[in-house]
């Protein structure tokens, strides 16, 4: 599979800054958003309420002010970079998007959306593993030649695949941040399940740093843990976990849950900045008076 120019070389090379007065030129039109549809393959599978819903506010204000990568397909086009921007588009309200056609394979298209995720820092841990494990498995790559590609070093794209090797469930605290990546690593140092989800639930449980749970790890490596510690908590009631989800949307709040048992657990509502944090409290302030 032959190189394309711009592939690791940053975002400005496969995505232009345009104006949408001047659009023009070689693969580069307003589109309709009905044709376009989405890379099945894409590496990032859980998109932030929160910045899907800032992006959205912001298309509605200025526009778009850089086209979505797409490749041709029958029957329209392809996203091989820039699904957020289509979906907030789709959220604003517009009918026709700027897109770039990008002549490039299917392996070509996910090479791009994952570079184009990991620059944005869009990816979390076990969907940039997935991604790896994509372009290996499919397509014949080896570790140092995707790599090469993404422009890091071997060791983290094998890191990074080293956890699919997880139970789901741990994978899908991963993915909903509830765990770190460093506690993840730990957990899989661990090569029986029972002893993982045992960890898993002591973090959990007590709110270990990566530094104690890497010495609760070493213990368990040495001493194992009962026929009755392996009878682990249940995780939370699915009901919860779906409710969880649709606050996170309804709010733009990102928020997670870490089950103690099948009734009992702790709420966590997460902020990247000064103003997700006073939206919160705003939010709680504005509860709790409507309670009086």
């Amino acid at each position: 599979m032959s190189a394309k120019t711009g592939l690791g070389k940053g975002l400005s090379t496969l995505i232009p800054s345009i104006n949408l007065k001047d659009i023009a030129g070689p693969g580069l039109f307003n589109c309709p958003i009905e044709k376009i549809k989405p890379n099945p393959k894409q590496p990032r599978k859980n998109i932030d309420a929160t910045k899907l819903e800032t992006l959205t506010d912001s298309i509605r204000e200025k526009g778009m002010l850089q086209p979505i990568v797409v490749r041709e397909v029958e029957n329209g086009y392809e996203i091989v970079a820039g699904e957020r921007r289509w979906r907030a588009a789709q959220l604003a309200g517009l009918l026709n998007v700027p897109v770039l056609i990008k002549d490039v394979s299917p392996a070509e298209a996910i090479e791009l959306a994952l570079i184009e995720n990991l620059q944005r820092q869009e990816l979390n841990p076990i969907e940039e593993g997935m991604a790896y494990q994509s372009l290996a498995q499919e397509y014949g790559l080896t570790q140092e030649q995707i790599a090469q590609k993404v422009s890091k070093d071997r060791s983290s794209v094998a890191n990074a695949m080293r956890l699919l090797k997880l139970p789901n469930f741990i994978q899908q605290d991963v993915m909903d941040g509830v765990l770190s990546m460093g506690m993840a690593r730990t957990i899989l140092s661990l090569s029986d399940e029972a002893l993982q989800k045992y960890l898993r639930n002591e973090i959990l449980d007590k709110d270990l740093t990566v530094r104690k749970a890497e010495t609760l790890a070493n213990k368990l490596k040495r001493e194992g843990i009962s026929e009755e510690k392996k009878v682990s908590r249940k995780d939370a009631d699915p009901d919860i976990k779906k409710l969880c989800d649709e606050l996170t949307l309804a709010s733009g709040i990102q928020i997670t849950i870490k089950p103690r048992s099948q009734t009992q657990g702790k709420v966590e509502l997460s902020y990247k900045s000064l103003e997700e944090f006073e939206a919160i409290v705003n939010l709680i302030q504005e509860k709790g008076q409507g309670a009086d």
